[in-house]
């Protein structure tokens, strides 16, 4: 016994389904919503990433060189005992915070989209990056005074002056 392929019992009507002028404007107005959303999302995106990019260029080479430069100077200008590396080293902690805080600012005003004025930019980070700085000096200075009561050897700018000791019979 074999089944037929069609069913002459079987009725079905088929409704008209094309859309009206209405529903197409309203699914075109829906996907053009979409796709200006999609293009907002990935200009924020952008924009995310540069703001990465340059506070990692910030924070990684203007502070680094900073505090560097401002290291070996208070090396050179504060009197060469041991307990003036972790204060050189906290002086210069201290000046690289806001200084890349204004670094951040000459890029903001270079090219910046937002709509806040440079000048209060730069007062809101410039005094924030001073607190900042604070309590940066002062995590620097314990940590470089733990490195130098302990391995005076791994810490940049001191190098030891203590006499060796000396075996007599």
């Amino acid at each position: 016994k074999t089944r037929p392929y069609w069913n002459p019992e079987f009725t079905h009507t088929i409704e008209d389904k094309t859309p009206t002028p209405e529903q197409i404007a309203q699914q075109n107005a829906e996907i053009e919503a979409q796709l200006q959303a999609k293009e907002e999302f990935k200009n924020s995106a952008k924009a995310k990433l540069t703001a990465l990019g340059l506070n990692v260029f910030n924070l990684s080479v203007i502070a680094v060189l900073v505090s560097f430069l401002v290291f070996k100077l208070m090396v050179k200008l504060l009197p060469k005992i041991k307990s003036a590396i972790p204060l050189a080293a906290g002086i210069a902690a201290f000046v690289s915070v806001p200084i890349s805080a204004s670094a951040f600012t000459l890029q903001y005003a270079i090219g910046g989209n937002g709509t806040a004025p440079v000048e209060t930019v730069f007062i809101a980070m410039f005094s924030t990056h001073l607190l900042i700085g604070i309590g940066e000096a002062v995590i620097t200075m314990l940590t470089v005074s733990a490195i130098l009561a302990s391995r005076s050897d791994l810490v940049y700018g001191w190098s030891r002056k203590e006499v060796a000791l000396e075996i007599r019979s």
